[in-house]
């Protein structure tokens, strides 16, 4: 009898035969589990912030940080190859059965933050699930600085922000006055000639403060390839970057509302205005990383001994 023969060496019919799909089936299941699993948490609570959350001004980062992030997980993926291992069922249930409960209760009660970090935390025990203690440490950066992408919790965010934003005001305000303009501050609403201007979690508070921090550990992260100990005086250098990228945003609005009037200072300008911050904030970032780079190379240079 002539048997059709398969790619393992298997003929049809033979025991082997039969095996082969199982083998397959065996590797395949655990992806495709995964994948299903994950879809389950992500894809709603992503839907649900890319209609709410992801509209607003002060959390409009997400969709780059998410597409980042993204982009890191698969810059990284074989890294994890080697490292594979299934995690313990036990352990996942533990961590996935609360996750599961709390996050059908959130999305029933409309509890949108704490949705997000329920699907966070069950998407991160599935990926232990899957491929193990190991794969998770080697992929902590891109899991930990996706939790950028998520809207922060106002009892924390907002008294921080309120600091913040008052630091920034009255450090504009003070050097404009001695600059010569008309220029006064209550609060977090600044006065200049015979307008007000309103200075908003927004444009100056933590959400764009962690925001641009954000983005420049990943810049950092990137340029290094996780080697922090050289790094480590550019991460120093990236909160008062972050501040001074805030703090320009505040002062350019306030001269254009001065010379241009607030039709323009809260129009086009206004928005603008955001995106020039992160303009200040990366040009100042890769400036400090070209000096960092430099003052490295001349005292390695000058520990050298020439014979």
């Amino acid at each position: 009898m002539d048997h059709s023969i398969l790619k393992d060496g298997a003929t049809l019919g033979s025991p082997d035969s039969v095996r082969s799909p199982l083998r397959i089936w065996r590797i395949v299941k655990p992806a495709w589990f995964f994948w299903l699993s994950l879809a389950i948490f992500v894809i709603p609570t992503i839907i649900d912030l890319a209609r709410g959350a992801w509209t607003e001004e002060q959390t409009a980062h997400g969709p780059l940080i998410f597409a980042s992030g993204l982009w890191l997980i698969g810059r990284e993926r074989r890294k994890i190859i080697g490292l594979s291992r299934p995690g313990s069922l036990p352990l996942t249930m533990i961590v996935l059965v609360p996750a599961l409960l709390l996050f059908v209760a959130a999305r029933v009660l409309g509890w949108l933050g704490v949705e997000c970090l329920s699907a966070y935390a069950a998407c991160i025990v599935l990926f232990y699930y899957h491929a193990g203690a190991a794969a998770l440490r080697a992929m902590w950066f891109p899991l930990l600085y996706m939790v950028f992408m998520f809207p922060q919790l106002d009892t924390i965010v907002l008294p921080l922000s309120r600091l913040l934003k008052m630091g920034i005001s009255s450090m504009a305000v003070e050097i404009l006055s001695r600059l010569g303009y008309e220029v006064a501050q209550a609060g977090v609403v600044i006065f200049i000639d015979q307008y007000e201007i309103l200075v908003a979690t927004a444009c100056s508070g933590l959400n764009s403060l962690l925001t641009l921090s954000a983005i420049g550990v990943f810049y950092v992260y990137v340029c290094y390839e996780g080697r922090w100990r050289e790094s480590l005086p550019l991460l120093i250098l990236i909160f008062p970057i972050a501040v001074t990228a805030n703090f320009t945003r505040v002062f350019v609005l306030i001269l254009v509302t001065h010379y241009f009037g607030d039709a323009v200072g809260q129009g086009f300008v206004h928005d603008f205005a955001a995106i020039f911050m992160f303009v200040v904030a990366m040009v100042a970032l890769v400036t400090a990383d070209t000096a960092v780079r430099a003052i490295r190379g001349r005292s390695g240079r000058q520990g050298r001994v020439t014979i």
